[in-house]
């Protein structure tokens, strides 16, 4: 092992696996099946307002799909393709926020948190605004952290503070419900700044996107597209883990112990900072950036009645903890020597149960969001084998956009009559959830992952 470690550096370990997932990010963005949600997205880049003024619309994606699109074609990849380039940067800036740590064992520990997440990989796949989101979010934070690190000595200094700004503002356009992020981090600068002038430059500049962020929330609060999230933040939290774990089966009481870690890992951290007094190290930071973010949170649903933030909306939440975490445990292991040990043990044990874990769950078929879209890619296209000219196809509404994305782009002769009817007599019938027979229909294919089948019209009756 330690000729191995030897004969080759440890960034360029770094280097290789995150090519590696890269490539991964690739390949599933090449073989996955479209899903309803990017399909719609598609539908507003092709000129149809019915969902321009909806939450479906992630104002800066559907920019960079119409893009791409107009470069590259209507492929599903060349959609994609900002969500698997913001993936480069997602990675670059883990690097550089993780090399912050001074334990090559947490330093693991971190990448595994950062890059072996299976439903945080998905959304770097995917023609959403997530991915993008996710990647301008931890630059903007090693931007912020830096900005804050500069100013120990150069209190004037602002040129990291516009990086973050940029990120920050893309990673809020990229998804609006990053608006509480935007609004602590720069509530946390303007504090840190300590200087007049700094605190108002800060202020002004960061209320331009604050302006714009709000005027969109209100359109989507006017015409009532602010539902989707949950009525408590314990639900917020577990509805991240249950993702997390796709599906698979976890470690009993995984929740309780995440807890147990969480509130150990902060009482830990603020008794650290307090003792040494030092208020601007990077875990009290990203600490006091949590506890504004989630006291927002709060208050918004005191307050307005709002929703916390639900499964992918949330998952801006899975680096931010991971980061949160991995810095306290760098700071008390440097505070506390004797603890060596049994962190570097808890490094190791997490690292490799998260290692397995995206092993096991890694696939190049589903995005576990939109897994009953896993298939529609192969329906459609079984369809076009199984009966050369005009098709009628009725099928579940959960398909029809995904279905009507590869009618239009591939240019097949199907047409559709909406859900899952045979009065009209259709040639064949897309069902989800249902695996009753139908009268005069044979099943010419069954998909057990997405649990959805395709019934054919008996030859007999045509």
């Amino acid at each position: 092992m330690k000729i191995f470690l030897s004969s080759i550096s440890k960034n360029n370990l770094y280097l290789g696996i995150g090519i590696l997932l890269f490539l991964y990010v690739v390949a599933r963005a090449f073989m996955l099946s479209m899903t309803h949600d990017e399909s719609l997205s598609f539908t507003i880049i092709n000129g149809d307002d019915t969902w321009k003024y909806t939450a479906n619309n992630h104002l800066l994606n559907t920019k960079l799909m119409g893009i791409c699109r107009w470069l590259f074609g209507n492929s599903a990849f060349s959609l994609r393709l900002p969500n698997i380039l913001s993936f480069a940067i997602y990675l670059y800036a883990s690097f550089l926020l993780i090399s912050k740590i001074s334990s090559t064992l947490l330093q693991i520990l971190g990448f595994s948190i950062l890059l072996l997440n299976p439903y945080l990989l998905d959304f770097f796949s995917l023609a959403r605004g997530y991915g993008i989101s996710l990647a301008c979010f931890v630059a903007s934070m090693y931007f912020l952290l830096k900005q804050i690190e500069i100013w120990k000595t150069t209190p004037t200094h602002l040129r990291n503070y516009f990086a973050y700004l940029v990120f920050s503002s893309a990673a809020l356009f990229a998804n609006l419900g990053m608006i509480n992020y935007f609004l602590a981090s720069h509530l946390v600068l303007i504090i840190c700044s300590r200087k007049l002038i700094a605190a108002a430059i800060l202020g002004l500049f960061g209320s331009i996107p604050i302006y714009f962020a709000f005027k969109n929330l209100w359109k989507l609060k006017v015409n009532e597209q602010l539902y989707f999230g949950t009525s408590s933040f314990k639900n917020s939290f577990l509805s991240i883990l249950e993702n997390s774990l796709y599906s698979k089966s976890g470690i009993a009481h995984l929740d309780k112990i995440i807890l147990i870690l969480v509130i150990s890992s902060s009482v830990m951290g603020l008794i650290i900072t307090i003792k040494k007094q030092n208020y601007l190290n990077n875990w009290f930071i990203l600490f006091a950036i949590n506890l504004v973010i989630i006291s927002g949170f709060i208050l918004e649903n005191l307050i307005f009645g709002s929703n916390y933030p639900l499964e992918r909306t949330a998952i801006f939440f899975i680096p931010l903890w991971g980061l949160t975490f991995i810095y306290a445990l760098n700071n008390f292991q440097e505070f506390y020597t004797p603890a060596n040990k049994w962190v570097n043990t808890l490094a190791v044990g997490s690292a490799i149960i998260l290692t397995l874990h995206f092993i096991n769950t890694s696939n190049l078929n589903q995005a576990h969001s939109w897994k009953y879209d896993a298939h529609t890619k192969d329906a459609i296209r079984f369809i076009a084998e199984a009966k050369k000219d005009s098709s009628l196809v009725s099928n579940h509404w959960l398909f029809e956009p995904t279905l009507k994305y590869y009618i239009k782009t591939e240019n097949l002769p199907i047409r559709l009559s909406g859900c899952v009817e045979t009065f009209a007599e259709p040639d064949f019938v897309y069902r989800y959830q249902d695996t009753s027979t139908i009268a005069d229909y044979s099943l010419l294919k069954s998909f057990p992952l997405s649990n959805s089948n395709l019934m054919a019209k008996t030859k007999a009756n045509e």
